[in-house]
């Protein structure tokens, strides 16, 4: 691809108030020239572009019809990138948000491939949303911002002056740290991320605080408070000089030369550039900046799995790449495990052998241990289950941590006090912690619905519903968006009859987006469910129940549908109601039922197979 003439990557795009802003839940960015009028609407569900020239109306496209490479680097989460270049018709275009949107390969906007990709490459700019969007998360900056001039109300960004700045991005991309894996978690979820590191230096003492004060100046620098981030990195620097910890010392690096780039400090970036490399010299490492290795495998595993559920399947992957190199390591197998603990949401089971493997490989690590018995638990295998809680529990390492998973080891066996006794102990040292209180509202509502079929326990079974209530409230107001919380304090309140209360917080949990395929399915499940049993309204449940079904996911929430499903299909059946309708509706759950059974068969082969 020809590069541009230097003097075509001087311009600058103007940014005024009134022509980015917000509306209703979505961002609003208009652009006017002469020659052309680009319209863009943006919202964490979608992005819609419209575009008037000279020679085209009224054109959507998206972003993967310039570069689908672009489309890869904004998978870390939520951010606008604005893109200055001087093009025929073309003044701006727009990045927003993670999503998966179809896009029209438009032939006039298309043959502007060499002049779009060469200039992204070149010029992201960070954008200051003004007063209107501060409710909505203040500044949305880019991963790699060049030097940003400010006005009052105008901003601007002059690419020639960056040429500097251009080789030390191009440098920083290289890396292997937490500025270049693409951690996905949202602006919401900061505060309970951050207060869930900060725990984990503390109680968890079978983690690297190294790791934990990585990630946590990850976290303040998404938040902007860089001397923060850098404050943390010192700590990480540190500690990992004490402890000689080698090849990990590259992430702590990668991470210092970011925070400086992002703070504008060229030289300090690439003067942890050059201990990178020189490092990677030492190891005949083939690559200037990074090292393919186990530990930096295990490194972006562990940054992965402590930002969440979107995040897992590719920590899953990280580890298994681990463990290829070193079979018998005790902190990638305990990874490997726990990563695949949380994939597994279906009848495969597939995290029991990696987690039998971890405990035989950490005996005395209790944390491991926890998490092998509530699998245990949940196929039967319970006097081996009960074996692990008790020993987890007598020892003194990682006690916070223990009680939270145990609690729920007996929430699930219906020793609800003795549940309840463990998650208050934990909440005396994480009282900020969102989990604990879901944990503590999961309580008090199957209370709840033991004492909906005891005579005369009326007022006990309110007492028990307000206390829920407030509990997952309490989780939502310190995790805004933990989807399940919604669910289950609706279906409290649904039980209770405050049906207003229950319909919204249902809505919400329905309309979050980036959620993983099985949580859908489980949400439109329960709605279904609150739609049948409460609202009476069959042709609303099967509504849910084939909206969740279109969602191609293996799961115990997709297998709950079809049964769901079948029964309102088979009553019908019964009724002589709508006979055609039934038929279909039966002959499709069969027919899904059928083609889940035959995945599940390649699925324990490809298993067996693939298994490190």
């Amino acid at each position: 691809m020809a590069s541009l003439p230097r003097t075509m990557c001087r311009t600058s795009v103007l940014l005024t108030e009134k022509q980015l802003y917000w509306e209703d839940a979505s961002l609003v960015l208009y652009v006017h020239t002469a020659s052309i009028n680009l319209f863009v609407t943006a919202s964490p569900g979608a992005m819609n572009v419209s575009l008037w020239t000279d020679s085209v109306t009224d054109m959507s496209v998206s972003s993967r019809a310039f570069c689908p490479s672009v489309q890869m680097r904004k998978q870390e989460g939520k951010s606008l990138v604005v893109h200055s270049f001087t093009e025929e018709n073309l003044k701006a275009l727009v990045f927003h948000f993670p999503v998966s949107i179809s896009y029209w390969c438009v032939p006039l906007l298309t043959s502007l491939y060499g002049a779009v990709s060469q200039l992204i490459s070149e010029s992201p700019v960070g954008v200051k949303v003004h007063s209107r969007a501060e409710h909505q998360g203040g500044i949305l900056r880019s991963p790699v911002p060049v030097k940003v001039q400010r006005t009052s109300a105008t901003f601007t960004a002059t690419m020639g002056e960056n040429a500097g700045a251009d080789q030390v991005k191009e440098n920083l991309l290289q890396l292997s740290c937490h500025f270049t894996w693409s951690l996905l978690f949202e602006d919401a979820d900061i505060p309970d991320l951050e207060m869930r590191i900060s725990e984990e230096v503390e109680f968890l003492d079978i983690m690297s605080p190294v790791r934990m004060h990585n990630l946590l100046a990850y976290v303040r620098h998404r938040k902007g408070q860089h001397e923060e981030a850098l404050q943390s990195l010192r700590e990480a620097e540190a500690l990992a000089r004490r402890e000689q910890l080698g090849k990990k010392m590259l992430v702590t690096w990668g991470n210092c030369a970011w925070v400086h780039y992002h703070m504008g400090s060229l030289a300090e970036a690439q003067s942890y550039l050059d201990k990178v490399e020189n490092a990677c010299k030492d190891v005949a490492n083939p690559f200037r900046y990074r090292m393919e290795c186990a530990e930096m495998h295990c490194e972006e595993g562990w940054a992965l799995l402590k930002c969440g559920g979107r995040n897992c399947r590719r920590a899953l992957a990280c580890f298994a790449k681990a463990l290829k190199t070193e079979p018998e390591n005790r902190e990638y197998s305990i990874g490997y495990a726990v990563a695949a603990y949380r994939e597994d949401n279906d009848d495969n089971n597939v995290s029991l052998e990696p987690l039998r493997k971890a405990v035989r490989l950490n005996p005395a690590d209790p944390y491991i241990k926890v998490y092998l018995a509530l699998k245990l638990q949940s196929v039967g295998e319970n006097d081996e289950a009960e074996r692990h809680i008790e020993e987890a529990l007598s020892s003194e390492s990682c006690r916070t941590y223990v009680f939270r998973h145990a609690a729920k080891y007996y929430r699930n066996k219906g020793c609800i006090d003795q549940a309840l006794q463990l998650l208050k102990q934990a909440l005396e040292s994480s009282g900020d912690s969102g989990y604990l209180h879901f944990q503590i509202g999961l309580c008090y509502k199957q209370q709840m619905i033991q004492l909906k079929t005891e005579p005369g326990e009326r007022d006990s079974m309110e007492e028990k519903a307000q206390l829920a209530i407030s509990e997952f409230q309490k989780t939502v107001d310190l995790r805004p968006t933990f989807e399940m919380a919604y669910v289950c304090m609706a279906e409290v309140q649904a039980d209770i009859r405050q049906y207003e209360e229950a319909e919204a917080n249902f809505q919400i949990a329905l309309n979050m987006q980036n959620l993983r395929g099985h949580i859908k399915q489980d949400i439109h499940f329960r709605y279904g469910r609150y739609q049948l049993f409460h609202q009476k309204s069959e042709d609303m449940a099967i509504t849910h129940y084939l909206k969740g079904l279109q969602i191609e996911e293996k799961s115990y929430a997709q297998r709950k549908l079809l049964n769901a499903l079948e029964k309102v299909a088979e009553r019908w059946v019964q009724r002589n109601y709508r006979p055609v309708e039934s038929t279909n509706l039966l002959g499709l759950v069969h027919k899904l039922k059928e083609q889940g059974r035959a995945v599940l068969r390649e699925g324990s082969e490809a298993h067996c197979i693939d298994e490190p």
